[in-house]
């Protein structure tokens, strides 16, 4: 059997992998004893916690519903998927932003963000069966 060098580099550290440009922003949380390792996309994420059990992994929401979610986290336990649509979501959700900028207005910020969504709705709903045929995790 072939050695895993990550594991065996790593023994008392959790592997934890992400999506692509999304490592930085993990390894900027400084949390002891995790690794986070660029992935090529969600499913090489995907392929990896699924194909070792060693290792974790870290998948944005994007369109997955609910339910979706609730059966990967049954199924993968190592393979975790963001509440939100994206890790960039929680940088900017209003609460977070409040926390740097005590005067910030929340009312306005929300308002505006209902207002582009509406704005490019059309076009996200054209790429959603798409998008959501490239998630492998849901073929099984």
């Amino acid at each position: 059997m072939p050695i895993d060098i990550l594991s065996a580099l790593f023994q008392d550290k959790y592997i934890i992998f992400c999506e692509n440009q999304d490592v930085g922003l993990y390894q900027l949380l400084g949390l002891e004893r995790k690794i986070f390792v660029p992935a090529k996309d969600k499913n090489d994420v995907y392929f990896r916690a699924k194909n070792n059990p060693e290792y974790y992994g870290i998948m944005d929401r994007d369109y997955l519903t609910v339910q979706e979610i609730q059966n990967i986290r049954v199924t993968y336990p190592n393979l975790y998927i963001l509440e939100y649509y994206s890790i960039e979501s929680y940088l900017y959700h209003p609460k977070n932003i409040v926390e740097l900028v005590p005067d910030f207005d929340t009312e306005w910020y929300i308002n505006e963000l209902s207002i582009q969504n509406q704005a490019i709705h059309n076009r996200v709903l054209l790429g959603l069966k798409q998008a959501r045929n490239s998630y492998r995790v849901l073929a099984r």
